[in-house]
């Protein structure tokens, strides 16, 4: 049985192992100092949400990314597997948002809730920033990893065990303006590739252990303590929760301030 913990930030970090068939899980707080550590001792930024209405159209007009802009991302799921009861009218089943989940320090996906964001310019690897409502708080989304295995590794059949993402906030000065610094860090940025004009597929990079980058690693939606939360990884079997996953496609979509 496997059981992973996440990191929270209104209260002392959780416990922190995950096992898996005797084997151990490793955590971004274990080799480096997290953005978790810092923000507990505090109170955690508190995302702008807004309610996310599914049935309107949304504002899908072609715009530049060029500049910086207001974007969101919008999680589509796949529909051809059949879905319960239980999931029906949740991100497994329906069009949901990217919002920030605060009392967690990681990003979920809901159909009610949605995080503004902005993007700067488009190509591979790119800083994301959500937008926060306190004054001076730079920070980018960055990738979280859970792995079983010896290293970071996102590539079939890694030794020990497979990888995979959660996503969370880490403070602009502790991201490195060069992406191959990410090989092999528990916490990677910048990571996201943006599109020329909106809308556009989302993707990320993940930098292996051994300086290999694995590009279009699919999404999922998973459940985990009773919130739907937004992670990557090359199988949904590899965040531990049973079949409590959805591979679901992410796009970048223009932000509507009305």
């Amino acid at each position: 049985m496997r059981l992973i913990t996440i990191l929270t930030v209104s209260i002392a970090i959780l416990g922190v192992f995950a096992e898996s068939g005797g084997r151990k899980a490793t955590r971004a707080s274990e080799h480096e100092t997290t953005n978790a550590e810092r923000f507990r001792r505090g109170l955690p930024p508190k995302s702008p949400l807004r309610r996310f209405n599914t049935t309107q159209p949304r504002n899908l007009a072609r715009r530049s990314a060029a500049a910086t802009q207001s974007v969101m991302l919008v999680a589509s799921p796949d529909t051809s597997v059949k879905r319960s009861l239980s999931k029906r009218d949740t991100p497994h089943d329906s069009v949901s948002q990217l919002y920030f989940d605060g009392s967690n320090a990681l990003f979920a996906l809901s159909t009610t809730t949605e995080t503004k964001l902005y993007v700067v310019g488009s190509g591979t690897d790119q800083i994301v920033q959500p937008f926060f409502n306190e004054a001076g708080l730079q920070v980018a989304i960055v990738s979280q990893l859970f792995t079983y295995g010896t290293y970071p590794d996102m590539t079939p059949n890694a030794a020990g065990g497979p990888t995979s993402v959660w996503f969370t906030i880490e403070y602009l000065s502790e991201i490195s303006s060069d992406p191959s610094q990410n090989s092999g860090h528990y916490e990677q940025g910048p990571i996201w590739t943006t599109p020329a004009t909106l809308p556009g597929p989302a993707s990320i990079d993940f930098f292996n252990y051994d300086g290999t980058v694995t590009t279009n690693v699919p999404f999922w939606a998973f459940d985990y303590n009773g919130e739907t939360f937004l992670g990557a990884a090359l199988s949904g079997d590899d965040f531990g929760v049973g079949n409590a996953y959805t591979r679901v496609n992410l796009q970048w979509e223009v932000y509507s301030e009305t």
